[in-house]
């Protein structure tokens, strides 16, 4: 890369970050009203955050779709209709939401460190972030007889952020105003190309009897995957690092750590090395989630957030399956979401409303 090149690069990101600055500062002077229905008294204090400040907090929602010009990552139509729904998710749980589109892997870091050092999170109750994108795995070595492997997602010129540094950026270190509160992590990408082929097995249910559902009845158990011919997947969008290299089978051991801090919950649309569903409507997990987290038990604090989550795995494992007869390699798969929490309290949102700021 020559010199001219760089300074003009550099030019563009520090024109960014001005931007995001310049958002933040607009979204902080934006009333920010928060209609707090009641606790259940059931629910001990001392075993939940305090969200009790006068904001709920910032929400960030990065939707990569567009990659065109990018080789062998095929634009990811349905994302936008994700970003939606998380929109008005974040706002329905009173979150303040910084939504961003179409961001190289650059200005995804820089927006996420503006976001650490210049939003108000001092008196926020929590922060939580949402990236919608291209991913996979790479592995490298440890040392002589181990190898690492990472969860990476993909900016829109095919560059590569690893989620473990994205994590990094709001621990305890690098953003103080956190300390003590939860960060909440949603990332809707593949981190493999491996196709998860379900289990037939018999399943004993109980009665449902409570008719505040949480699960999603308005999708059947068939679903369209995308249109594989034209390279509208999430799969297939790796380098040449995505398996593991051969050399590495012989006494090895891969160690896959989770990109975790405490008060810190990541959850993603599928296990490490699998592949991420999404359709021209959405993406299965972001959907299941967004259906979940604003129904009434969660927005109005009878349920915490954790057991939320769960239901949302099950909603995807249980209500979806790839339906597309005439290519058997894709059709008939699976999917269950992944949870990694190091929260120490439950979360409640007992909030009916919150503001929001597009980019």
């Amino acid at each position: 890369m020559n010199q001219v090149r760089k300074e003009l690069i550099a030019k563009d990101l520090e024109a960014f970050q001005k931007a995001v600055e310049a958002k933040l500062q607009e979204i902080l002077n934006a009333p920010c009203d928060l209609n707090i229905a009641p606790a259940p008294g059931s629910i001990n204090e001392e075993d939940r955050y305090t969200f009790t400040h006068p904001r709920r907090g910032l929400a960030v929602i990065i939707n990569n779709e567009k990659f065109g010009f990018v080789k062998n990552l095929g634009d990811r139509n349905g994302s936008s209709a994700d970003a939606h729904y998380m929109f008005n998710m974040f706002k329905l749980l009173g979150f303040q939401v910084l939504h961003a589109t179409n961001l190289t892997a650059s200005k995804m870091l820089v927006l996420l460190k503006t976001v650490a050092k210049h939003f108000d999170h001092q008196n926020s109750d929590c922060f939580a972030c949402s990236i919608l994108s291209h991913g996979d795995q790479i592995f490298s070595k440890k040392d002589v007889d181990t190898c690492q492997r990472k969860d990476i997602l993909y900016g829109v010129d095919g560059e590569t952020l690893p989620t473990e540094l994205i994590t990094e950026i709001f621990d305890d270190q690098h953003c103080q105003a956190l300390i003590g509160k939860p960060r909440l992590f949603f990332f809707q990408a593949c981190r493999g190309d491996t196709l998860d082929e379900g289990v037939d097995i018999t399943v004993l249910r109980p009665r449902q009897s409570d008719t505040r559902k949480l699960e999603s009845t308005r999708e059947s158990s068939s679903v369209d995957p995308p249109d594989f011919g034209t390279k509208n997947e999430d799969d297939m969008e790796a380098g040449a690092k995505r398996h593991v290299p051969s050399e590495f089978y012989l006494n090895q051991v891969v160690i896959d750590p989770a990109p975790l801090y405490k008060d810190c919950l990541v959850m993603y649309a599928t296990p490490p090395g699998y592949y991420a569903w999404r359709r021209g409507t959405g993406a299965w997990f972001i959907q299941s989630l967004c259906d979940v987290l604003t129904s009434d038990p969660v927005r109005f604090g009878e349920i915490d957030l954790q057991k939320a989550l769960v239901h949302v795995s099950r909603n995807v494992a249980y209500n979806y399956e790839s339906n597309m007869p005439e290519n058997k390699k894709f059709h008939a798969k699976k999917e269950s979401p992944v949870l990694y929490s190091m929260l120490v309290k439950d979360i409640y949102f007992n909030v009916t409303r919150g503001e929001a700021m597009n980019m």
